[in-house]
């Protein structure tokens, strides 16, 4: 048994961080698409630090639940 935070993804062992790095890039697409949607992206002065805060808030915060 290990300590370190890892997920069985098809019996390979990947680091949790890694998946949740992908699943962060998913959601800024995500949350992309509905401010494009809903005309929010107009008003954001900074567009890609909005969408990459977006990223990195999920990340962090699934990443510590996980730990938790």
């Amino acid at each position: 048994m290990t300590l370190s935070p890892t997920i069985s993804v098809f019996g390979s062992f990947f680091p949790t961080w890694l998946l949740l790095v992908v699943l962060g890039i998913v959601f800024a697409l995500v949350v992309r698409l509905v401010c494009t949607l809903t005309k929010w992206h107009e008003a954001l002065p900074v567009p890609v630090l909005f969408y990459a805060a977006c990223a990195g808030i999920f990340v962090f915060g699934a990443y510590l639940a996980c730990l938790a």
